[in-house]
């Protein structure tokens, strides 16, 4: 389980996210929606250590993920909604570095490749540079990646920005298909594919978090 206790964040006299406390089961999937600027991915960069939180705590298999445990951290794997990272690696050493992050196991790389199949990731963009990719397709890499990890806990902020609607439907069948014990944590603005998932909807509004209109505290 992972338990989030008092998280808030706040800049000066700005607080972005009121304290929150939550409890989230193995295997749920957590869609976040709210307006722009509403604190979505405040909460997502929070979680993952993005960004140091004010108050509060998050506890995974009793490892705390605010005093950067290593173990903890290796079952989180984050998308951001904009990508601005490792622009000038290319995609097989991009791929190889996580590995290494990640811990592994010898059969990641073998899963990649069938990822990239069902992605239709072509081998050609392999060798290319991330920063020489559209978003769409580095997204279809970062993706590739995430799923392969095979981590506990994958966290996207607004995944279908950039995608097609055949790479959008692969996505989407992904989550809908994931293993039994793995977590998704997402944020998005299509109603749509919020509504097509049978999770637990979070909503935030000017940093409050809220679920069937009653407020998490």
């Amino acid at each position: 389980m992972l338990t989030i206790t008092d998280l808030s964040y706040s800049i000066q006299q700005t607080t972005y996210l009121y304290p929150i406390s939550l409890n989230i089961q193995p295997g749920s999937i957590i869609t976040v929606t709210g307006a722009n600027g509403a604190g979505k991915t405040t909460f997502l960069e929070l979680l993952v250590g993005a960004k140091s939180c004010t108050t509060g705590n998050i506890l995974y298999n009793n490892y705390s993920l605010i005093s950067q445990s290593l173990q903890a951290k290796q079952q989180f794997f984050f998308i951001p909604a904009t990508i601005t990272s490792f622009q000038n690696f290319q995609v097989n050493t991009y791929w190889d570095l996580m590995a290494q992050l990640f811990g592994a196991d010898e059969a990641f790389f073998s899963r990649l490749v069938s990822f990239a199949q069902y992605f239709h990731l072509s081998e050609e963009y392999f060798s290319k540079n991330l920063g020489q990719l559209s978003l769409g397709t580095q997204k279809k890499v970062y993706f590739c990646c995430a799923f392969a990890l095979q981590v506990d806990f994958l966290i996207f902020d607004e995944p279908l920005t950039g995608l097609d609607v055949q790479t959008q439907h692969v996505f989407q069948q992904l989550i809908i298909n994931k293993t039994s014990n793995q977590t998704i944590i997402l944020s998005s603005h299509n109603e749509t594919f919020i509504q097509s998932l049978t999770a637990t909807h979070l909503h935030i509004q000017q940093g409050h978090v809220f679920t069937h209109n009653e407020v998490i505290i």
